[in-house]
């Protein structure tokens, strides 16, 4: 009776174990797959972080030209403006630049000479044109109606005095950048307002609409003419949490808004792949089971250890990746950080190049035209006095942006630091006397040399001391105090003042181009990303900090020359 008794017990026991082993299954299978899903969103994240930036870059590369050609344009010469045009165009890589007159027809184009030429083409249906006969700078994207090649369209009105004459269209062709994307292998999706898809590295997605698009809105299309012949069928489109379904297929779904408000960034990532990743470790698991279950009466309490052992090890390793991808995180950013900046700073070059061989001519002639006038009136002209500054500042801000278009100079000459830190300060005295600036330049008690350019680091070091000016407007007892120290490897020059200060910012604000603290037009924000971009040159460190006391303390770190 007893062994009855034992027997069904046992058959209970087996029989309840079982049950919980498959429950077990189906948690672990379920948990798996979110775990599997985690792992592939994370991965999407950072290539969807790389893709935004490259698409942001792409797009607003040449967002200033437009408006900057269209203060140029003069309607009664089209043979120097072809030609102007079509210069530009090579050096800044973009498809087409051209001129419409009022009536929205091309009276000037960079591919006056390609058989499917825009001179004579009449573009007024087009939204761009609309938008800058109403004084308005602006986007679109569409597929060229003389072309048939997807373009991102920049356009800046032409104004006379008051009114807009014209518009200035700069075009790019997207063909290359979705010809990228496609080599990729990722599935990547860029909608614009209407959900209708302008970008895609999949070929049939592109010119489908993800949402029903009213008449009305199907009417203004075709009257824009903006997909050409494309028909917009619609792209079975349905999002849920964390996932779509994509003409019947799923995916886990990443999103991010592009700089462009409205358009947006999608990132499909495969979901069979976690559920595959799963099923197979259900597997391994579901057959581990089984086999552990034929042992079960015999060593159950040291399995039971060994499991709380693995369980441990497991989390411990789970606590270590997750570490390990935090900082891989940080690297990331650090490193998108750096990709903007380098990227505006190579788009800056492209404009720089054409921008200060187009306004080095006229301005040397202006100068040339003031001079003589204030030869012949020695009296001076209020008008001309003031026309004479206008154009020295136009000078400054072309030599500035020159930088950009400058091949890096080649360092081989040896030079002492605190000699160049001198004749900068030489160079700047009319400005310290006249701002009544307390100037202090310490002897070091030891001179090294370092390699490098003179005339950029002494460059590097009036820029800093321009800053120290600016920042030092209404402070009573102007101070700027100069020296330098050095170790084995490095000579290292501070440069400090008493001024306001950083206002709050970082070194990585106030050195990107274009970023300025002075007043409204007296800087173009460039002396600092100059300064960081010839110590970089020189294989050296840039770095501000605030005093305590009050002002900034900017340290220029340089190898020591081994000559």
């Amino acid at each position: 009776m007893k062994f009855k008794l034992s027997s069904i017990a046992s058959k209970i026991r087996i029989t309840l174990i079982a049950g919980l082993a498959i429950a077990l299954l189906i948690g672990a299978n379920e948990f798996s797959v979110l775990i599997f899903q985690a792992n592939e969103l994370e991965k999407g994240r950072t290539k969807l972080s790389l893709y935004q930036v490259i698409i942001d870059n792409e797009l607003s590369r040449l967002q200033h030209l437009p408006a900057l050609l269209a203060q140029e344009v003069e309607f009664g010469n089209a043979d120097r403006l072809n030609k102007e045009f079509k210069s530009i165009a090579i050096s800044s890589q973009a498809e087409a630049i051209y001129a419409l007159d009022q009536s929205g027809e091309t009276v000037a184009a960079s591919n006056f000479d390609q058989p499917q030429t825009f001179l004579g083409q009449n573009y007024q249906f087009r939204r761009y044109f609309i938008e800058a006969m109403k004084g308005l700078e602006t986007s679109f994207f569409a597929i060229g109606a003389t072309t048939s090649r997807p373009g991102y369209f920049l356009a800046a009105p032409i104004v006379d005095t008051v009114n807009p004459i014209g518009t200035m269209v700069v075009k790019l062709d997207l063909t290359a950048l979705n010809n990228a994307l496609e080599s990729t292998g990722d599935k990547v999706v860029v909608t614009n307002k209407d959900g209708i898809v302008v970008l895609s590295s999949v070929p049939d997605f592109r010119y489908r609409s993800t949402r029903k698009i009213s008449a009305e809105k199907m009417l203004k299309i075709s009257d824009e003419r903006q997909f050409g012949n494309e028909i917009l069928k619609p792209l079975k489109w349905t999002i849920g949490r964390d996932t779509i379904f994509v003409d019947s297929q799923n995916y886990l779904l990443l999103e991010e808004q592009l700089k462009k408000k409205d358009w947006l960034l999608f990132y499909l990532a495969d979901a069979n792949v976690a559920r595959a990743r799963a099923f197979t470790v259900s597997s391994i698991l579901a057959a581990l089971m089984v086999s552990a279950s034929a042992l079960l009466f015999i060593i159950r309490e040291r399995r039971v250890r060994r499991e709380l052992e693995s369980s441990q090890k497991d989390r411990r390793r789970l606590q270590r990746e997750i570490e390990v991808r935090r900082k891989a995180e940080k690297r990331l950013e650090s490193a998108q950080t750096a990709l903007k900046r380098t990227s505006k700073l190579a788009a800056l070059g492209q404009l720089s190049a054409s921008v200060t061989h187009e306004l080095g001519q006229p301005i040397s002639a202006m100068k040339n035209h003031i001079a003589a006038e204030l030869l012949v009136n020695t009296s001076g002209s209020k008008v001309m006095n003031s026309l004479s500054g206008i154009v020295d500042r136009m000078d400054n801000i072309t030599k500035q942006l020159k930088f950009f278009a400058t091949p890096d100079a080649d360092f081989k000459e040896n030079l002492d630091i605190y000699e160049i830190a001198k004749r900068a300060v030489e160079l700047m005295r009319y400005d310290f006397e006249h701002q009544k600036v307390d100037v202090q330049v310490h002897t070091p008690t030891s001179r090294w040399l370092v390699s490098g350019n003179a005339q950029r680091l002494e460059q590097v070091i009036i820029n800093i001391l321009r800053n120290s000016l600016i920042a030092m407007r209404g402070t009573i007892d102007k101070r700027i105090e100069i020296s330098q120290k050095q170790d084995q490897e490095f000579c290292t020059l501070s440069i400090s003042d008493n001024g306001h200060g950083l206002l709050g910012q970082s070194l990585d604000q106030i050195i990107e181009p274009f970023h300025t603290t002075g007043p409204s037009g007296k800087g173009m924000g460039l002396g600092l990303a100059i300064s960081s971009t010839i110590i970089e040159e020189h294989g050296g460190t840039i770095s501000a900090a605030d005093i305590k006391q009050g002002g900034v303390l900017f340290e220029i770190k340089i190898p020591r020359s081994n000559g």
